[in-house]
């Protein structure tokens, strides 16, 4: 007996501590989360070896990959049976197979690759996700990121957040029918990163007029991506800090806030929300795309985590729609909506009144 509990296992149970093991249903999540950073560290190694290049009309062998890669033989045996613990592979006694639907997101010649994550986990997440402890102390961010956007750290991030982002942007132009707008419009998109919203906005529309705003160092991907899809002659960027750019008054039709708000505290988002608010044109509307805790007892783990990861590298975290709504309300915004989309994400529309 301990603080009241009774942590000893029933002498009925002892003969067979594997039973009572699988009946134990807290004890056996305990055991799956405390091996969480394991399961990350193979699907990380995976990508970063590019083990799904290797697959052949979806199968490979162990034979067949050390011969392509001179990968050790031991070490791959074990890196693929454990994906295929995790379900991305499946096997027989000769190969491993990976499911067309896998492949698409994790080779590296597919346009839907996501697989940049590995990059961002051993350059960003392994790190700060091990100082958690030291920074829920300290209440300081283990590698501010927000605020520090010539941080070396953005230059693997706005890659990864490219891949992620073309789907948003799918639903964005359908929600809002940008693909049928007839006449020129104009788009500041605060913290464009890569550019891809502004971007692919204007490959679909060529009345589209897009401005993006964001640090030097993350621009010239921004640049080389708009020659890249040719609309570099529809898109203007801006460098500096979000903070202190002027956007000008009542000039855009639309401004994107995407993967933004969550790095800052409510009163530096005030200060930028009121800045959106005087940018947009009367009846323009604010898109934001976010991580939004619905509600806090919820067993959608993901923007809880992300709630986390928010407080390891800036000032704020995952807020929840109705923090938005508070957010939208005190700096002017009407009509705020959530859009529930594909993905972990959600967008939130908010406009600007045409008499305000």
């Amino acid at each position: 007996m301990v603080n009241g509990y009774d942590y000893t296992i029933p002498n009925n149970k002892k003969n067979n501590i594997q039973d009572y093991y699988n009946k134990n249903k807290e004890l056996n999540k305990l055991f799956k989360i405390s091996w969480g950073l394991q399961e990350a560290g193979v699907y990380v190694a995976a990508l970063e070896l590019r083990i799904f290049d290797f697959f052949e009309e979806g199968k490979a062998d162990i034979t067949s990959i050390v011969k392509s890669s001179e990968y050790n033989a031991t070490g791959l045996k074990v890196l693929l049976d454990a994906l295929v613990g995790l379900e991305i592979l499946t096997c027989d006694d000769k190969y491993y197979y990976v499911s067309n639907e896998f492949s698409a997101y994790l080779r590296t010649d597919s346009e839907h690759y996501i697989g940049g994550i590995w990059k961002v986990h051993k350059d960003l997440n392994f790190p700060v996700w091990s100082k958690l402890g030291e920074s829920i102390v300290s209440g300081n961010p283990a590698n501010k990121l927000f605020g520090n956007e010539m941080n070396k750290v953005w230059e693997v991030v706005v890659p990864y957040l490219n891949s992620i982002s073309r789907p948003v942007v799918e639903e964005i132009r359908r929600l809002l029918h940008l693909d049928n707008i007839t006449t020129p419009f104009n788009i500041l998109d605060v913290g464009c990163g890569s550019g891809i919203y502004g971007q692919l906005i204007a490959v679909h529309n060529a009345n589209a007029n897009v401005v993006g705003i964001d640090r030097k160092n993350v621009l010239s991907i921004a640049e080389e991506q708009a020659r890249r899809m040719n609309v570099d002659r529809q898109i203007q960027y801006v460098s500096g800090d979000i903070f202190e750019v002027d956007y000008g008054i009542e000039q855009y039709d639309f401004l994107i806030l995407s993967h933004i708000l969550h790095g800052f505290s409510e009163i530096e988002n005030k200060k930028l929300l009121e800045k959106c608010y005087l940018a947009l044109k009367k009846g323009g509307k604010l898109i934001i795309n976010e991580f939004i805790v619905e509600d806090r007892n919820s067993r959608n783990i993901f923007p809880l985590l992300f709630g986390v990861e928010a407080f390891l590298v800036g000032t704020g975290h995952a807020y929840t729609i109705d923090e938005y709504s508070n957010l939208l309300n005190g700096s002017k915004f009407l009509n705020v909506s959530l859009q529930h989309i594909t993905g972990p994400s959600n967008l939130i529309f908010a406009e600007k009144g045409e008499f305000q």
